[in-house]
């Protein structure tokens, strides 16, 4: 997902829970969590490349530890607006 790597583990998804797997960001010894909990807070939807070309949309829920986080299937429309402010230092 964007420039990181994940692990992630699924699970069957049982009809009352959205919940399809659990995953981690594996960050180096160079990486923070910041950077991945910044693009969750921006946007929560994300491509999963799955190896064997069976991409998948879905939603990650972070952890408070932000690098823990649940997977759910994304139902919303397939275009969406993202709207974000950047500022930089003077």
């Amino acid at each position: 997902m964007a420039a990181f790597d994940v692990a992630v583990a699924f699970h069957p998804a049982a009809a009352e829970h959205a919940t399809i797997g659990t995953g981690r960001v594996l960050l180096d010894a160079n990486a923070d969590g910041e950077a991945f909990a910044w693009l969750c807070d921006l946007d929560p939807v994300f491509l999963l490349c799955i190896p064997g070309g069976r991409d998948v949309t879905v939603v990650l829920e972070l952890a408070s530890d932000q690098q823990n986080f649940t997977i759910s299937y994304y139902e919303g429309p397939p275009e969406r607006e993202i709207a974000a402010t950047f500022t930089t230092p003077p």
